[in-house]
């Protein structure tokens, strides 16, 4: 299977995009759907969310390779839907998932 953009872009560079990342991840992040906006941005290319809440907790629950993980396990979930494997309820539940994961993360630190 050849590799997305995003994969060769991010994996040879695994340390300097972590930097970078953890410099940068506190203008992104702003709300309770933190995953979800997160895949707009990597994903889907969408615009990185407005300043808002919650920055410095999420700092606290998710490091830049954890995150990174997660990032490509929906390129693979991506690419599954795209051959047929996985339906897009397959991928709503696993969204869903990370949604309430990462705001039982949130609530365990309040």
């Amino acid at each position: 299977m050849e590799k997305s953009h995003f994969h060769k872009i991010l994996f040879p560079n695994i340390k300097v995009f972590a930097s970078i990342f953890a410099d940068k991840l506190q203008m992104w992040l702003t709300s309770n759907d933190l995953l979800t906006k997160l895949h707009a941005w990597i994903v889907l290319g969408d615009e990185a969310p407005s300043l808002s809440i919650d920055k410095k907790h999420f700092l606290e629950l998710l490091s830049a390779e954890d995150l990174t993980y997660r990032f490509y396990l929906w390129e693979e979930n991506v690419n599954l839907l795209k051959t047929g494997y996985l339906a897009p309820t397959d991928l709503m539940d696993k969204k869903n998932y990370f949604i309430e994961l990462a705001k039982n993360m949130n609530k365990i630190h309040e």
